[in-house]
């Protein structure tokens, strides 16, 4: 997750319009993981945890230093799987906005880095 949020603001201008769904699919799994939400499928959440692994690795169908056209495969991959389990998602974003801000900063904050 720390590598997720870390490549978003690297490269928050080429994702534009993904970035809120690169933040939801993070803010899923950590909910997931912390055990504060469960109703998603095992579906949905392998998706997301493969979007997101899809985002971070560095072979890519198009490798991300491929002079501006390296994240035109990270977007396709995120469009695909919020496409293919919006209803999921959008049932994740009602639950995230019946949090309390405490409970929505808490889920934000990522967990420290191993050796800290």
């Amino acid at each position: 997750m720390l590598d997720v949020a870390r490549k978003k603001e690297r490269r928050g201008l080429w994702l534009g319009g993904f970035r809120e769904e690169l933040r939801l699919l993070q803010l899923l799994c950590l909910a997931w993981w912390r055990g504060e939400y469960r109703q998603v499928s095992q579906q949905a959440l392998l998706a997301s945890i493969a979007g997101l692994l899809y985002f971070l690795s560095p072979l890519d169908a198009l490798p991300d230093w491929f002079l501006g056209l390296g994240y035109l495969d990270d977007i396709a991959v995120l469009a695909w799987v919020v496409r293919s389990w919006r209803g999921e998602l959008d049932a994740f974003r009602a639950w995230l906005a019946a949090q309390s801000p405490q409970s929505l900063a808490d889920l934000e904050r990522l967990p420290a880095p191993e050796g800290r």
